[in-house]
């Protein structure tokens, strides 16, 4: 179905989706890590706050990068969601 005035959403994917994970921080030297145990994805940055917003980030990437590849419902799993 083409996109028009009265369908102007036609072709189009939009995806929302609202996660609450665990995360926590800790500071080691001079930089500060932030982790998400559920997902194994960890970030690193000067601050406790950027590192907490470069892991916000890397977990959205990371649902991008399993929906993308079609494998969401597999690393979901895989990381103990059922």
């Amino acid at each position: 179905m083409p996109r028009t005035a009265k369908n102007p959403l036609a072709h189009r994917s939009i995806v929302g989706l609202r996660v609450k994970l665990e995360a926590c921080t800790r500071e080691k030297g001079a930089v500060w890590l932030a982790w998400c145990a559920p997902l194994d994805v960890m970030t690193q940055a000067e601050t406790e706050r950027q590192a907490m917003e470069s892991l916000r980030e890397a977990v959205e990437l990371w649902f991008e990068s399993c929906i993308s590849r079609n494998v969401l419902d597999e690393a979901l799993v895989e990381a103990g969601f059922n």
